[in-house]
């Protein structure tokens, strides 16, 4: 059974901070459900992706972009040992 969109997104937003080293707290907890629920409540884009938006434009300036995904390694991709 697939989980549903809410959960998916909420911790897509939850994940994406976190590697981008802010203090996940009851505020910023929070910000992401309303990001949710906004993400959710328009129609005209996918979800996912407007949250995605919202929760990298909601990053201090300063803050580096965290990767979409962890860094890829041989072992990952069944090459073996490196």
């Amino acid at each position: 059974m697939q989980p549903p969109d809410s959960d998916v997104i909420l911790q897509r937003i939850l994940a994406y901070w976190y590697w981008a080293g802010l203090p996940l707290g009851r505020e910023r907890e929070l910000k992401a459900l309303a990001i949710t629920r906004q993400a959710l409540q328009q129609q005209q884009r996918p979800a996912l992706e407007v949250a995605m938006q919202a929760a990298r434009a909601d990053l201090p300036s300063d803050t580096d972009i965290p990767p979409a995904a962890p860094p890829l390694r041989r072992g990952s991709l069944r090459y073996g040992a490196y």
